[in-house]
């Protein structure tokens, strides 16, 4: 399989996963299809760990590609916040109230900007280290609808991901004695420290795409590397059912080519915010 047909799979079992999610909690389906579609959406999170260690592998310019995750990890908060918060499908909606992190967290934000403007990169995406985390601190409501909580979107998992690899290949057996790269490291800390675990998949995701890129070299490394996480992720929480759908993802990543295939860049990212837009309109547009 090429890079173009795992992102295919890979984006059929997202949005089945997140359909399932949608119409589960809405109660327009039952338990059996609501566990049958999530059952299928557990391939898509190990292939995108895997995807992202194959495009830091591949990506010409690094810092762009993790500009365009942190992009669309803000466009997709607000979407995000509204599906996967369970009271809204049962709120109604009112006037808006909106609650702000304390000081002490908008400082560390501010902080975090001014860190990534002088050690990584001095465009709009120092904007967006200082935003992200703000907004998914953020508390956003229309009556009793989330339209923002603190929690944050798998965007934002992947890029703090591909952050520490960027800042770990610096300190692994190169020079990391420059100040540029001692800064790089306290931005990637600060980061972690404002989400902790606040993002889908949490710490778990971000260890399993490191181990992802440690054992880079050696695909049955890896492999192992994703049924041992599976196991962990899945099967201490006593869900056998999803730790064989997170496991099955094993099959088209062994299978794969190392080809690149069909181009899919911006429409492949688009398609997280966009299905998450549609769903939220609709669970707003019920509230009223």
């Amino acid at each position: 399989m090429s890079v173009f047909s795992l992102k295919i799979l890979a984006m059929a079992s997202m949005l089945c996963d997140h359909l399932g999610y949608f119409l589960g909690a809405g109660g327009y389906i039952g338990n059996g299809l609501y566990t049958v579609m999530r059952l299928f959406g557990r391939l898509a999170f190990p292939i995108f760990a895997f995807l992202i260690v194959n495009g830091w592998q591949h990506s010409r310019d690094r810092k762009a590609y993790l500009t365009r995750l942190m992009g669309f990890a803000l466009i997709s908060q607000l979407p995000f916040a509204v599906v996967f918060t369970a009271v809204n499908y049962s709120a109604k909606a009112g006037p808006l109230s909106l609650q702000l992190p304390g000081l002490g967290y908008i400082l560390l934000c501010i902080a975090l900007g001014l860190l990534w403007y002088h050690f990584v990169r001095r465009d709009v995406s120092a904007l967006l280290a200082a935003l992200l985390p703000l907004v998914g601190l953020s508390s956003l409501r229309l009556g009793g609808i989330y339209l923002l909580r603190p929690d944050m979107n798998v965007f934002y998992t992947l890029a703090i991901a591909l952050a520490a690899m960027c800042v770990l290949h610096e300190f692994w057996g190169h020079d990391a004695r420059q100040k540029e790269s001692y800064g790089r490291a306290l931005a990637l800390i600060l980061a972690l420290l404002l989400v902790r675990n606040g993002t889908d998949y949490g710490l778990n995701g971000i260890l399993l795409m490191l181990a992802l890129w440690f054992f880079r070299e050696n695909r049955m490394q890896q492999l192992v590397m994703l049924l041992a996480w599976a196991a962990v992720h899945y099967l201490i929480g006593g869900s056998t059912i999803f730790f064989i759908g997170a496991a099955s993802a094993l099959i088209p990543l062994y299978f794969y080519n190392g080809k690149a295939g069909k181009a899919l860049k911006t429409a492949f990212y688009l398609v997280y915010p966009l299905h998450l837009s549609v769903l939220a309109l609709f669970i707003i547009w019920h509230a009223y």
